[in-house]
């Protein structure tokens, strides 16, 4: 189970009062890779001048992967902590659990602040921009089958985006992430990970991933 409290970060077994292991930072979400538990957690510093905001990957040895370091202005900082307090999702593990997305918090001296959506390949480690979104962005997730990215916001609009980086997707009558895999793949199945793989680091293009994706998906 993982915790949040005081701006540290918990993993604890069930039935257990202490902690496997704890950092500090604030809890975005929990995965396991190579069998290991993970955690994407985030640490803000105020000062007089602005925000420093971190987003980090730590493993249950306490090894640290530094995913985003950057400044805010005061009153973006003060945002940040808000959407944290009232819980927003700010990260998303898609399907088949191989690719994690969150958000990053941008300021940029002579341009309105935003949030850009990032998506990382947690195995391979290569990371690519999916989309700028506004701060008013309050959830994070993804459909069935992997290759959409859906967001909500404050008023509960929703918008999708292609996991691969390929811009936004035209709304559709259903946005209820009710999108299923195709028939004859199967979210554990090792050969379709291998193909994500590929795609993620940028070995295949779009082109030869669908096909070989449809061809994977027949009886």
């Amino acid at each position: 189970r993982l915790d949040s409290a005081g701006e540290v970060c918990r993993l604890t077994s069930a039935g257990q009062t202490d902690p496997l292991w704890e950092i500090p930072g604030n809890c975005w979400q929990l995965f396991a890779l190579r069998g290991r538990p993970h955690a994407l957690l985030a640490r803000v510093s105020h000062f007089s001048f602005g925000t420093n905001a971190k987003l980090l990957l730590v493993d249950s040895e306490g090894d640290e992967n530094l995913l985003y370091d950057g400044t805010l202005a005061p009153g973006y900082g003060r945002a940040l902590d808000a959407l944290e307090g009232m819980e927003a999702r700010l990260s998303t593990l898609v399907p088949p659990g191989d690719i994690l997305v969150y958000a990053e918090p941008h300021d940029p001296p002579a341009d309105e602040a935003y949030l850009r959506l990032v998506a990382r390949h947690l195995e391979s480690g290569h990371s690519w921009p999916l989309a700028r979104v506004p701060w008013t962005l309050r959830r994070l997730g993804a459909d069935a089958s992997g290759e959409i990215v859906i967001t909500t916001d404050n008023k509960g609009q929703q918008r999708r985006f292609d996991i691969w980086g390929d811009g936004e997707l035209p709304k559709v009558a259903d946005q209820s992430d009710s999108v299923v895999l195709e028939k004859g793949l199967s979210a554990n199945d090792a050969r379709w990970l291998q193909l994500r793989s590929w795609r993620a680091r940028g070995l295949i293009d779009a082109e030869v991933y669908r096909r070989y994706r449809q061809r994977m998906a027949q009886p």
